[in-house]
């Protein structure tokens, strides 16, 4: 099964500087990879002025729209938004898996 895209899901609420830095470097890991990857925190950059509510609701519009998988990193059952786009996500039958589980399996599931 070719992954087109997956969406980065964890916490970013309470934690220093959004968790920019698991975003960030998590992200590059998945692009070097082979994965085109829909960050969120890219997208929180993009308007530094919307609430939580107007953030996860962005989310997961871009999610359903671009996305076909969930990479999670470590902490996300801590999140409320991650653990929301999780459940849609497994809901829809999506492949849900950690960061290093896509990274060990990109040649198989992006050919």
């Amino acid at each position: 099964m070719a992954i087109k895209r997956l969406y980065l899901s964890g916490g970013m609420t309470g934690i220093p500087e959004k968790n920019y830095w698991a975003f960030r470097d998590n992200t590059a890991l998945l692009r070097e990879a082979g994965y085109s990857v829909v960050n969120p925190w890219e997208l929180d950059e993009q308007d530094r002025r919307a609430t939580w509510e107007e953030c996860l609701r962005r989310d997961i519009v871009e999610m359903m729209q671009r996305c076909d998988a969930i990479a999670v990193l470590p902490g996300w059952k801590k999140s409320k938004g991650a653990k929301l786009e999780v459940e849609i996500a497994k809901r829809l039958g999506w492949p849900v898996h950690t960061v290093k589980y896509w990274g060990q399996h990109a040649t198989s599931y992006t050919r």
